[in-house]
């Protein structure tokens, strides 16, 4: 009863933060989302939020970062149609907050009497007025909308609704996803005005894998975000959110040219160089051994967090798919971030044990294989700790992965017992784990290899 009186409590106080005007309509909003009543709950939703936004200039609302309690009902909204599977009505709200914060559209000031201003047009521009009323935590709460909707528009219901509208000269999830990288990195770095775009300089300050020593001296004033100190309003997690869903658009585009530097650039805030790696050039004319101490960077930092240091595995992944894609003859091969004097699939190798290497050293030191050089490990039974068992699950999936595709890299490069060997500890720790998926993969894998030697 105490529990009970005490969530009541809560519960109405709660209401207490939002002007009367709010009230009623709230209440009624998440009492009708709560039973199921999308309609209904759409209703509220939406008188609700035009009534916040009508009371923001009077000072209801507070003076400080109205913005992000005027797109939290929105967020709130989107998210329950979300559930429901309305993926366009969702985009459409989200949009809408959007350009609340940007003060674009209807919310311009200066052209609030004229005629709104297409999507496609005001997607990659904002007021000139924005950066200077925005607080830094609403710029965040932008972000995090444009990366929401970049997801959204990749879906397919929600891609062939806008492509139809005719209002999108390019990608809608591409234009999303770009700007809210660029609105990070407009955060974090403070620019003149005379550099070139954003993403430019993020391509020519990141590591790139196979770029070569004298392009690296030809590219100045490139931006490496493992050595800049963030501000508090943003997190390491938020920029290589963005950078990695940038990244993965364009790999599923086959871009390689823009996938590899994001990835590298979020893998380098994962696992930052330490001062003196980063400020250190590559001498060497070896390409193996350039590629070696460039993969060696990404190690030397004190103690990232086992999470982080698993996920840095699935990055490393991506980027040994990137690499193994690009073929003899694929014009890929001219991209500046793929080194010529090195075999495509022996970097993808490179990147593939590495990762693996990363991942099963996080794991060995938890406990949860039984040393970093052999990967045996446990089942992945609860431990009653939703956090741990969430990065030991992913942890998990990152070694059977990178394991079933150092499998598929040595068969690729015609190198059948060690290919063999791969499928083989794939197979056996996703039957550990409980993996089915992969188990059957790494199978079909151990089959195909059968073949290939009975010929």
């Amino acid at each position: 009863m105490l529990a009970t009186a005490y969530g009541v409590y809560e519960y109405s106080q709660s209401f207490k933060t939002w002007p009367r005007e709010l009230r009623d309509d709230l209440r009624q909003a998440l009492h009708a989302r709560n039973r199921g009543d999308i309609k209904q709950a759409s209703t509220h939703f939406q008188r609700v939020l035009a009534a916040a936004r009508a009371l923001a200039p009077s000072g209801k609302l507070g003076t400080r970062d109205v913005g992000l309690k005027t797109s939290g009902i929105a967020i709130a909204w989107g998210a329950m149609l979300e559930g429901e599977g309305e993926w366009v009505e969702a985009y459409a709200v989200y949009a809408d907050a959007l350009d609340e914060i940007l003060l674009r559209g209807n919310y311009d000031p200066a052209l609030l009497a004229s005629e709104s201003k297409s999507s496609a047009s005001s997607s990659s521009t904002t007021s000139a007025s924005y950066a200077d009323v925005r607080s830094p935590a609403e710029r965040m709460r932008a972000v995090a909308i444009a990366q929401r909707l970049g997801d959204l528009a990749l879906r397919p219901e929600v891609r062939d609704h806008l492509v139809n509208s005719g209002e999108w000269e390019r990608d809608p999830a591409e234009v999303h996803l770009s700007w809210s990288v660029e609105e990070l990195l407009r955060l974090v770095v403070p620019r003149d005005g005379t550099r070139k775009p954003l993403v430019q300089a993020l391509r020519r300050g990141s590591d790139g894998a196979g770029a070569s020593p004298a392009q690296e001296n030809e590219e100045e004033g490139g931006i490496r975000l493992a050595d800049l100190h963030l501000p508090p309003w943003v997190t390491a997690t938020d920029l290589g959110a963005s950078l990695e869903a940038l990244g993965a658009f364009y790999a599923t585009r086959g871009q390689i040219d823009y996938a590899v530097p994001l990835f590298l650039q979020a893998l380098s805030l994962l696992l930052p160089p330490t001062s003196s790696s980063s400020s250190s050039t590559t001498t060497t004319t070896s390409a193996e051994e350039s590629l070696g101490s460039r993969l060696a960077k990404l190690s030397d930092r004190t103690a990232p967090t086992v999470a982080e240091r698993c996920h840095a595995g699935v990055l490393m992944n991506n980027l040994a798919q990137l690499f193994v894609q690009v073929s003899e003859d694929s014009p890929l091969r001219g991209s500046p971030s793929i080194n010529t004097a090195i075999n495509p699939v022996d970097q993808g190798r490179a990147w593939a044990n590495r990762g693996l290497d990363v991942v099963q050293t996080a794991q060995a030191s938890c406990g949860w294989v039984n040393s970093a050089q052999a990967g045996n490990g446990l089942t992945l039974k609860s431990t009653g700790d939703d956090r741990q068992d969430f990065v030991r699950a992913e942890c998990a999936r990152a070694q059977v992965t990178l394991l079933y595709n150092l499998g598929s890299i040595n068969e690729l490069a015609g190198d059948v017992p060690v290919a063999r060997r791969y499928f083989q500890r794939a197979y056996t720790e996703a039957d550990r784990y409980g993996f089915r998926d992969a188990r059957s993969r790494s199978a079909q894998g151990l089959s195909r290899l059968e073949r290939k030697e009975r010929r």
